[in-house]
Order: structure tokens, then sequence, then C-alpha cells
């Protein structure tokens, strides 16, 4: 729901939540966009159901294809009643349905560098290299930011996280003994994009939120059986398999 303002200024209500993801600040430069007018002077509220049209929620790289979309689309109209002539202020609602475009595919390719010490099995990843096939990107630090955070998310999969039970019953479930990636155990990532043609979000976006964590743990697990020929199909990639694989070859 878009809202021209008497006083000149543009309010969107926006049916998703932002879960840190920086949706609303999508919404916010595609308005001041496609309007022309500058950042500030756009607002993005979240309303809810009595307010709002449904929304399916934040999830799967679909807020900027879908939500995106509807606010161009609410733009466009906006433009158009404007011209015409509207009086001020006027409220222009979009409904849009996206389909998943089936002829769209994103790329991303990861390289991982790391230590091996034989005697021990533990594995010290040194650099991760990401490289991901983007159409235009909104906002280069939101879309950094989801490079970052889903490429730690694998980093914890590939060589920290397990959740252990026995007979039913959780034995580490607590962030203790769970361990999560903190700052100390994060190796340098170098990002590269690879700009090309095709993306079906709003400008030509392409997704980027799943695809950053889909093959860090493959590239570590590959990287370990280059250093020292034993290839692990288990996660994660503790010392101690490392150790029992070194010793069963």
């Amino acid at each position: 729901m878009l809202t021209a303002e008497a006083d000149g200024t543009f309010t969107v209500l926006s049916p998703t939540v932002d879960v840190g993801t920086g949706t609303h600040t999508i919404e916010q430069q595609i308005v001041a966009t496609e309007m022309d007018v500058p950042l500030s002077w756009v607002r993005v509220r979240q309303g809810d159901t009595d307010s709002t049209p449904f929304d399916e929620g934040p999830r799967a790289s679909r807020v900027t294809y879908t939500e995106g979309q509807a606010v161009m689309k609410a733009c466009a109209q906006m433009r158009q009643a404007m011209h015409d002539g509207a009086n001020l202020p006027l409220t222009i609602t979009v409904e849009h349905d996206a389909p998943q475009p089936e002829d769209v595919m994103y790329f991303c390719a990861q390289v991982a560098e790391v230590d091996v010490d034989r005697e021990t099995g533990q594995v010290k990843v040194i650099k991760v290299v990401t490289a991901h096939d983007v159409g235009t990107v909104i906002n280069s630090l939101a879309h950094q930011g989801q490079i970052d955070g889903g490429f730690v998310t694998g980093l914890g999969l590939a060589v920290t996280e397990e959740l252990v039970s026995e007979d039913g019953q959780i034995l580490n479930g607590h962030l203790g003994e769970y361990k999560l990636p903190t700052i100390a155990d994060i190796p340098p990532l170098e990002t590269v994009l690879v700009h090309t043609s095709g993306g079906a979000g709003p400008y030509q976006a392409k997704a980027i939120g799943e695809l950053a964590n889909n093959a860090t743990a493959a590239a570590i697990a590959n990287a370990v059986a280059d250093a020292v020929g034993c290839q692990l199909f288990e996660l994660p990639i503790t010392a101690e398999r490392v150790y029992a694989a070194l010793h069963q070859v």
C-alpha cells in the first residue's frame, strides 16, 4: 500500500516483517527511485493482517522478487494517478502474485583453502572465495551482508555445529556445547560478483539469500580431501572424523 502524502512524501505500508534482511530498506529505495524523490521522503511502516493484504513472509529469496514488483506496480499506478491530477493524500493498493520463474537459474561457486594436521586431524579453514552470479544489486551493503551471513552459516555446518542425541534425547541442548562459529572462527572471505542479465526481480535483480551457504561445506570437505587424501561425507568435519579417516586409508 503506497500513499502519496499531502506534504510530498510517500508512505509504504508493508505486510512483510523485516527480519534483518533489509526488506523495508529495499522498498524505500525502490519508491525513491521510481517516484524520483530523496530517500528521506519515503517512510516504510509494517502493517498487519487487519491493515494490509496477505503476505507469505520473508523466506526463500522471495521478498525483493515478489513485494519489490508489487511496489513497482504501485509506483507506476501512482505516477499515472498524479499525472491525471488526483488529489492528495492518495493511496494505491497492489496485490501481486509472482510466479516461480522456471527458466531463471542463479549460480554460486566457492573455493576453500585449509590446513590439516595429519597427527591430530585438526582442520583450520584459512580462506574462502565465494563467487556469485548477480544481476542488479539494489543495496550493496545488504547484498554483501546476505553473502557474509550465508557463508558463516555454511561454515558452522561444515566444521563446528552438530546436534548430538542419544535415545531420543538431545545431549548438547545449549550454546555452551552446541558450537556456533564466533568471529574468532571466521576466516577471510573474498567475494567475487559476476554481473549478468536476466534476473527476475526489480531492475533484473537476482536471488542471493540462500546461495552463499550451499557450497561451503562441500568446498571445505573437498579441500580436506585434496590436502590429505581422505574424503569425508559426514558433517561437521571434526578432528576426530578426519583422524579416523586418515587411519583407515
